[in-house]
C-alpha cells in the first residue's frame, strides 16, 4: 500500500476478508509516516491475524504476512 497513511487500517479492513493465509501486506512510509498511520501499524504489529516486520529501507516497509 502506498496511499493516504490515515486511512491504511481502513483500507486493510476493507480487503482483508479477500485475503488468503500466507498473503503479503507491503505499506509504505511506516518509519517516516508512522505517527500518521498509528492505528495500522499497532493492527498489524498486535494481532494474532500478522507476523509483521519492519523493513528499514527507504522510508520504511511494513511487511505483514496474514496468518488466519
Amino acid at each position: 500500500m502506498d496511499a493516504d497513511k490515515e486511512n491504511y487500517l481502513s483500507y486493510i479492513k476493507q480487503f482483508e476478508p479477500f485475503l488468503n493465509n500466507n498473503a503479503v501486506i507491503v505499506a509504505d512510509n511506516a518509519s517516516d509516516y508512522k505517527d500518521f498511520m498509528k492505528d495500522y501499524l499497532i493492527y498489524v504489529t498486535e494481532s494474532d491475524k500478522y507476523y509483521s516486520y519492519l523493513l528499514d529501507i527507504d522510508n520504511g516497509l511494513i511487511i505483514s504476512v496474514k496468518l488466519s
